[in-house]
């Protein structure tokens, strides 16, 4: 397979620069795309939306992966081919992303049920097994909930909250955004960074610190995903702000609790720490207060869950974090077939 160039530039001055950044951009960035490279699928949605799909091929059994916020179907460029001996492997970018289109509005629990069903239904898929990152879980539980004829097994990747629990936590968000922007570094007051570079750089450092992962494959075509490169050379987001401003409004008013879920599912928790190393001094006390109210609201919740619940399958993973799917690939892929082989299935 050839590769693809896929880098969107922002026109707002003459065709000419514009045409010639273009070409530089190309000749600069073009995503990797090794033997197992997917085939890239557009499925046209309700209101006329197309929505970007990649497809591994493999086995018989389809299966799904969702995507957290921000994030696009390369997100998964390492973790799908590792499935394809067991499952025909799908991703799906939500609108709003990446390729997808960005729309006005559809970014509602049912909004994005509905486009969830429809690719499903023009890919022919009549039952799936769905596995999912952070925010596809709302997703995932919705539509489980709404079509559970249709879901084989559902795969929580660190994904599996109650957006809406009063009990929640409230934490220091001025010390988060200053780690944030501690470990970003680079990001200008509009949201830009200077170049790709710059912004590789950032995100290789925030990937490392944060969640104990290299820049490889999937953070690559992701980045390129996810980037537009604007007419004068700096990079700014693809999606526009309201988009995941209104999917975490829509998750909230939902009111989802996975615990209502009657199909088999696994629930995989990352609750490992930050490294101290990663933790200025004087943001320390705080960041550490808040990760230990977290970790005891979190045993209480998990437990709610198995007294609600004792049919759902949970591994709870104290020395990872969030994008453990990331660093560990064929661990992940590991859990995901043992656990559909042994539990999950259904006759």
């Amino acid at each position: 397979m050839h590769e693809q160039p896929n880098i969107r530039i922002q026109r707002s001055i003459g065709f000419g620069l514009a045409a010639t950044l273009l070409f530089l951009t190309i000749r600069a960035e073009i995503r990797a795309a090794p033997a197992s490279a997917p085939k890239r699928i557009m499925v046209e949605v309700r209101d006329h939306a197309q929505l970007h799909c990649l497809d591994w091929g493999g086995a018989k059994q389809p299966l799904l992966l969702l995507t957290g916020l921000g994030d696009t179907a390369y997100i998964y460029s390492e973790l799908a081919p590792r499935l394809t001996g067991k499952f025909h492997v799908f991703a799906l970018t939500r609108r709003g992303y990446g390729e997808s289109d960005v729309t006005k509005e559809g970014y509602g629990i049912s909004d994005r049920v509905a486009d969830l069903r429809e690719v499903l239904d023009k890919l022919h898929i009549d039952d799936v097994v769905l596995v999912g990152h952070s925010a596809a879980g709302d997703e995932m539980t919705a539509f489980a909930l709404q079509y559970p004829q249709r879901i084989k097994a559902l795969v929580y990747l660190d994904a599996a909250y109650d957006r809406a629990d009063p009990e929640t936590p409230q934490p220091h968000m001025d010390a988060w955004r200053k780690l944030a922007s501690h470990l970003y570094g680079g990001i200008t007051e509009d949201d830009s960074y200077r170049s790709l570079v710059e912004r590789r750089k950032a995100l290789t450092n925030l990937f490392r610190s944060e969640y104990n992962v290299e820049w490889g494959l999937a953070l690559e075509n992701n980045l390129i995903e996810v980037s537009a490169i604007n007419v004068d050379g700096t990079v700014s987001n693809r999606t526009p702000g309201f988009v995941s401003a209104a999917i975490r409004e829509g998750a909230k008013a939902a009111k989802l609790h996975v615990a209502d879920v009657r199909v088999p599912a696994l629930l995989i928790f990352a609750r490992g720490p930050l490294a101290d190393s990663v933790l200025p001094t004087e943001l320390r006390e705080s960041i550490r207060r808040d990760e230990h109210e977290y970790a005891a609201y979190m045993q209480r919740y998990e437990a709610r869950i198995r007294e609600a619940n004792s049919a759902l399958r949970i591994i709870t993973l104290d020395s990872v974090r969030h994008y453990f799917f990331l660093a560990d690939p064929e661990q992940t892929a590991t859990w995901i077939r043992d656990c559909l082989r042994r539990n999950l299935t259904r006759p």
